[in-house]
């Protein structure tokens, strides 16, 4: 199956394989019985399979999603750009410090440098970011201070990463489509509200999810406040929205409501000084990306 999709479009459903718990692929649609083939037999698709399990999911009492990079891919922007995978985040970022300096960070934090089919920027940048914490800690502490020059390295390395990365993640635009962000949110939408919020969990930085619902005017609460500065505050994951009459004293619960946990930050959430994390244009200065 690893170059059963190369040469394909991207988003073919015809192109989809379901791995059974018999080890065995199931494609899309069923095969019929061949009447000049006595040897081929009719075999069932994965087609309703998937659907019962969404449906089944539709009506649980729990739901709760996690979205990989892979959930981007179905966004498309006429003539691009699109999603990128972590290959191209990769080579974005070694290509904005240059191919020797990217290669002597990742030796310094990793130890080596990743062979191909290992890239993850993300880990690379966590690991970037303890060694920052680490060397800050000892260079408050020692006024003669030895690896100040590496310090200063591994900053400029990750403040150069956070802008080729935002660079390629902020893809999506006011014509972007999203067909299969907007026929998830409209199809969980439909739930009874009674039930518990659909919980969203993604590690995508792209804003996909929320100009979907931007579009189907379904609300996502994903721990800012409704203020005129959006800050970010747990706590507002325990809030709801309700719908309540004037002439009643009753609420009832507004449909399409969305619970989105973004657990890598997003391309609009900047922290301030004061360690405050509010919501801004992705075009904002990246002094303190998230």
């Amino acid at each position: 199956m690893k170059t059963f999709w190369e040469g394909e479009p991207t988003g073919k459903k015809e192109l989809l394989r379901l791995l059974t718990r018999e080890g065995k692929w199931l494609r899309w649609d069923g095969e019929k019985e061949d009447q000049d083939d006595p040897k081929k037999k009719p075999k069932a698709g994965c087609k309703d399979q998937v659907e019962e399990a969404l449906l089944a999911a539709l009506h649980s009492t729990n739901v709760v999603v996690l979205l990989g990079s892979g959930a981007s891919f179905s966004a498309k922007n006429n003539g691009g750009p699109n999603a990128p995978g972590m290959w191209h985040l990769w080579e974005a970022v070694k290509n904005g410090c240059g191919e020797a300096a990217f290669n002597e960070v990742a030796q310094s934090v990793i130890g080596h440098v990743p062979a191909e089919g290992e890239e993850n920027i993300e880990a690379l940048l966590s690991l970037c970011k303890m060694s920052i914490e680490l060397l800050e800690v000892r260079a408050e502490k020692d006024a003669a201070f030895p690896d100040r020059a590496r310090l200063e390295q591994l900053k400029e390395f990750v403040a150069t990463a956070e802008r080729e990365i935002l660079a390629k993640v902020g893809f999506v635009r006011s014509d972007t489509e999203l067909p299969a962000h907007t026929g998830f949110l409209r199809k969980f939408a439909r739930r009874s509200p009674e039930k518990p919020r659909v919980k969203l969990f993604t590690t995508n930085y792209d804003l996909c999810i929320e100009t979907a619902g931007l579009r189907l005017g379904v609300v996502l609460i994903d721990g800012f406040s409704h203020s005129a500065e959006q800050r970010f505050n747990r706590d507002h994951f325990d809030h709801d929205i309700v719908r309540r009459a004037a002439s009643s004293t009753k609420a009832d619960y507004l449909d399409g409501v969305f619970h989105l946990y973004k657990l890598h930050g997003s391309v609009d959430w900047r922290r301030r000084s004061d360690d405050v994390v509010i919501r801004c244009p992705p075009s904002a200065p990246l002094e303190h990306l998230i």
